[in-house]
């Protein structure tokens, strides 16, 4: 029976790679997207809006955004407690 050297070292090469999990205190440091990237949303986004000269129609938002502003500030609050524990 033929035995190559560094056979096991070959073979050993293709084992698969485990990538540790990152840190969970770890911030997020990178961009998820680019400056480019996000114009080129912005632009997909603002074509793909219906536009209107009656500004009542844009109420229904007000609602919203007031919510949305109260779960922001609930969760800043949050993490600012965390962030002092």
């Amino acid at each position: 029976m033929l035995e190559a050297p560094g056979i096991l070292t070959f073979v050993g090469n293709f084992r698969p790679s485990v990538d540790p999990l990152p840190d969970p205190e770890e911030p997020i440091r990178t961009e998820l997207f680019s400056v480019e990237r996000l114009e080129q949303h912005a632009e997909s986004l603002a074509a793909a809006q219906r536009v209107t000269a009656d500004p009542r129609r844009g109420w229904r938002l007000l609602p919203r955004l007031v919510d949305n502003g109260r779960v922001l500030l609930a969760s800043y609050r949050a993490i600012a407690e965390a962030v002092r524990e």
